[in-house]
């Protein structure tokens, strides 16, 4: 009984169990060939490797999906006319892949989809043997897979041939491309060699079209201040992907956060998020960010929230943040009229011994003439204070 027989019309899934002994030979793949194409979940990953002694079998399976090629052990992967018709089987699947996806696609990744398609296809087919190996590697991954993070990880494991070791013509070959595709789109890094991800020369120019390509980097590139930077300053998103030591440096994490402020204005609560829990610990680290960030002051110790130098300018622009400040600050004068002059619910955080004094009280009504509706009823009454309210005149 042959396999087509034992998979009936339609085919149903192909289990490699089935299989009798004189099935699992070369010889009856090379005559089974052409029925690879029908057989369902049939795949170089779980044929008999028997079968994967038949460069026939091996050529109609690659009709099939050109990826398979990466499943192929070296000695079949270095024979010309199968790396080819891989190359030839990919690039046509390829927009298969992406018209497939085509409706949820937004414009901008529509129109990423065409330029990188028409990019490898004027690099493919017509190389040399070498030169399409490396092409290859570029082109296992298609567009439609860039972003998603469920299969990110096959893909990984997909290319990993071609980056256990290219020479170094192959790697000169291939950063030439790579240079000009990642300035087109930056998350291209994450396809590329591991040497080249680990080149901070090259991850900048990937970072500067989009900063979000940082996670793709590789050490000593991932640790780069300046690759850093220029990532933050394209994106404020690519701070979460700053390694964990330079974001306990302070002055890297100080300029980091002035770029992304930058960068987005609106993205505080962001960027806030990406701070170390550590670094509230650290007092040193209070007079480089407050001035950027002046919502952190919470955050800090009772030391830095008692530093009248420090707080000053957060209450001149968070009133309501002298809450916050030390019970001994809250009686200097000037601190709770800071804060009083930006925002009249800063009342509430007065000490109540300084509103049980006239003077303080008028001091404070003048300061902001609003508080005089919050007051008791008794320094409604006073004449000094309606006075300073300018409730009467003089």
């Amino acid at each position: 009984m042959g396999i087509e027989s034992l998979y009936g019309t339609p085919p149903r899934g192909f289990d490699p169990d089935d299989l009798s002994e004189d099935m699992r030979t070369c010889a009856y793949a090379d005559r089974f060939a052409p029925n690879a194409l029908l057989i369902p979940n049939l795949s170089l990953a779980n044929a008999p490797k028997e079968w994967l002694e038949s460069k026939r079998f091996i050529l109609y399976m690659l009709r099939k999906n050109g990826e398979e090629y990466s499943l192929l052990p070296s000695e079949s992967r270095s024979d010309l006319t199968i790396l080819k018709t891989a190359l030839t089987y990919l690039l046509l699947f390829a927009p298969a892949k992406i018209s497939s996806l085509w409706p949820s696609f937004p414009q901008e990744r529509r129109d990423e989809a065409v330029n990188f398609l028409q990019a490898l296809q004027s690099h493919r087919i017509t190389q040399a043997a070498r030169e399409a190996w490396v092409q290859f590697g570029l082109g296992v991954l298609g567009t439609d897979f860039w972003s998603d993070p469920t299969i990110r990880p096959i893909i990984l494991e997909q290319r990993q041939w071609v980056i256990e070791g290219p020479d170094q013509a192959s790697l000169v070959n291939i950063r030439t491309i790579m240079e000009v595709e990642v300035q087109k789109n930056g998350l291209l890094l994450q396809i590329c060699p591991d040497e080249l991800r680990a080149d901070p020369s090259f991850v900048k120019l990937a970072v500067s079209q989009n900063g979000e390509a940082l996670q793709y980097a590789l050490e000593p590139a991932r640790s780069n201040m300046d690759v850093n930077l220029t990532a933050i300053g394209q994106t404020f998103k690519a701070l979460q992907y700053v390694p964990t030591a330079l974001r306990m440096n302070n002055q890297f994490l100080s300029e980091a956060i002035k770029r992304a402020l930058l960068n987005d204005p609106t993205a505080e609560a962001f960027i806030m998020d990406c701070i170390p829990p550590e670094k509230f610990l650290d007092d040193a680290f209070a007079p480089l960010v407050l001035p950027l960030l002046p919502k952190l002051l919470p955050r800090f110790s009772e030391n830095v929230r008692a530093n009248k130098a420090l707080v000053l300018p957060v209450l001149a622009k968070i009133g309501g943040y002298l809450s916050w400040v030390s019970e001994q600050l809250k009686l200097d004068t000037e601190v709770y009229l800071t804060a009083i002059q930006n925002d009249t619910s800063a009342y509430y955080s007065i000490p109540k011994s300084v509103l049980e004094d006239p003077a303080a009280v008028c001091t404070i009504v003048a300061a902001n003439k609003n508080v005089y509706d919050l007051l008791p009823p008794k320094w409604q009454k006073d004449l000094r204070v309606m006075i300073a309210a300018g409730r009467i005149l003089d």
